[in-house]
């Protein structure tokens, strides 16, 4: 009740304050919130010092006349001996200031990711823009050239992360395909060979190339067909490996399997297959 009641003194005392005593007035209330901790006694001085400031308009008195060693003098003098904001308080109060700031500063920059694009190409990848038909146009294209590598079906795991497609295209981006095992399933005769293809994705669009072909509609209802085909050579007889699984698109690229014919692996210790056909997702900005 009192600070009210000071507060209402306050507010009739301003409105007899005249230039330049307001600006005075206001400067003095903003240094006072400042520096001076209780708030009881910030009232009393801003009572006392505006019924001064009014009479001092009043009396059409000059602020040299007011203040005869300048404000600031002034000012030292009227808040001395009164409790005051520590230096650990207020840098507390600096820190506090600093960690909203920052989080405002996170909070505007995730909007603007978010309704750029950005973030969620950030998080997704290839995916985040496979899904948004509204900005990217999808193309599907196939390489002509056949590309040709040995495994060794003795020591299987020698083949993981062989590399059987690479290319850097003249932006530096860089495509590949490589082995991600071999193995044999205990209960089942042929041989399995997986695959791991890594792309690249930017805000202006993507290109993977793979095995598979990847294409979604405006539900992001992701629909994927193997295009390349695997296949080996013994003597005069061409055998194509059968697909055993693919994988839908992942944040760098996607994976896919075939099963080895079983006619050449039970006479080999290590085979040659090739791939032909392998199939080139492109994503473009519209």
């Amino acid at each position: 009740m009192k600070i009210l009641k000071s507060q209402k003194q306050i507010r009739q005392n301003v409105s007899r304050i005249q230039a330049p005593y307001d600006e005075i007035f206001l400067k003095t209330k903003k240094l006072l919130r400042h520096d001076i901790a209780p708030r009881e006694k910030r009232m009393e001085i801003l009572l006392d010092f505006s019924e001064l400031l009014a009479d001092a308009s009043m009396n059409k008195q000059p602020p040299e006349e007011l203040f005869p060693d300048g404000f600031d003098s002034f000012y030292a003098e009227l808040v001395s001996g009164i409790p005051s904001y520590s230096a650990e308080r207020r840098v507390k109060k600096m820190k506090n200031l600093a960690v909203v700031c920052g989080v405002l500063v996170v909070l505007t920059l995730g909007i603007l990711l978010s309704y750029s694009g950005i973030l969620g190409i950030w998080i997704e990848g290839l995916p985040s823009i496979a899904g948004n038909l509204n900005q990217y146009d999808y193309h599907l294209g196939t390489i002509s050239e056949e590309y040709t590598f040995t495994i060794d079906l003795e020591d299987l795991e020698s083949n993981a992360g062989k590399i059987v497609y690479h290319e850097i295209n003249e932006h530096g981006e860089e495509f590949t395909i490589r082995i991600k095992s071999v193995y044999q399933d205990a209960h089942f005769r042929p041989y399995s060979i997986s695959f791991i293809s890594e792309g690249s994705y930017n805000m202006q669009g993507a290109k993977l190339i793979s095995a598979v072909s990847h294409y979604s509609t405006s539900s992001r209802y992701f629909s994927k067909d193997v295009v390349a085909e695997l296949y080996c050579i013994d003597g005069d007889i061409k055998y194509d490996c059968r697909v055993r699984g693919i994988d839908g698109l992942k944040r760098t690229g996607d994976s896919f399997g075939y099963y080895l014919p079983i006619e050449v692996t039970d006479k080999y210790d290590s085979i040659t297959l090739t791939f032909t056909n392998l199939a080139v997702n492109i994503w473009n900005r519209k």
